[in-house]
This record gives structure tokens, C-alpha cells and sequence, in this order.
């Protein structure tokens, strides 16, 4: 995605953990857009895709305790 701001706004994942899996939700209603493939490796901190509210894109950022493979959902 190439932009001219010089401040990407940002927001943190919320993370959860469900039969042994961390599952990592929107922190708030939004529109999730270039999430990470299946097989990705997911780091605290790293970019997981962007979160589009009322038209503006924040890059969304996988919380400090997710680490692990991105699998297919349920």
C-alpha cells in the first residue's frame, strides 16, 4: 500500500486464547484488508495487515503475546 502520509496511525490486535490457540480479534469494528497468508509467521509487533474504519486505514499490529503460524480458520 503506498501512501504520502508521514504518520501511519496504528493499532494493537487484542489476542485470546481458544483450545490452545491464540486468536487475534479486532480492537474495535472495521474492515480488515491484506491480512497474512496461511503459513505466515506471526512476531509480537509485526504487521498483520490494516484495519480500515470510517476510511481510514491504520496498520494493525499483532499484540506483545501472539507468536505462531497463521492457520486456515475453523
Amino acid at each position: 500500500m503506498t501512501d504520502s502520509r508521514q504518520f501511519v496511525p496504528e493499532v494493537e490486535a487484542l489476542a485470546r486464547q481458544e483450545d490452545g490457540r491464540t486468536v487475534l480479534l479486532a480492537p474495535a469494528p472495521g474492515l480488515w484488508r491484506e491480512g497474512p497468508s496461511a503459513g505466515t509467521l506471526i512476531r509480537p509487533g509485526m504487521a498483520i495487515g490494516w484495519l480500515e474504519q470510517l476510511g481510514v486505514l491504520r496498520r494493525l499490529l499483532a499484540p506483545q503475546q501472539a507468536i505462531g503460524v497463521v492457520v486456515e480458520g475453523p
